[in-house]
């Protein structure tokens, strides 16, 4: 994933829960709480295979993102989307 720089990021996603998982410290502190995370998908020959861009609350972005953030996740306050 490139997440300002290209780093190796250990990605999980399990279906049946609908939870996403993306372990890497680097990715983890780039945000705070209630921030969007935007995950795209590029062409792996650029040298990686995911950008990540982390939309802070109150920004343009965000505001961007967030009718695309409509699908709750069960016990919790947390949503996502995809488009």
């Amino acid at each position: 994933m490139r997440i300002g720089v290209v780093r190796s990021v250990n990605m999980f996603f399990n279906p049946r829960k609908k939870d996403l998982r993306l372990r890497n410290q680097a990715l983890r502190s780039s945000g705070n709480p209630g921030d969007i995370i935007l995950v795209t998908r590029v062409n792996p020959s650029s040298g990686f295979e995911y950008d990540i861009q982390v939309a802070p609350q109150g920004s343009a972005l965000y505001q961007q993102l967030l009718p695309y953030c409509n699908t709750p996740v069960r016990n919790s306050q947390k949503m996502f989307g995809y488009f």
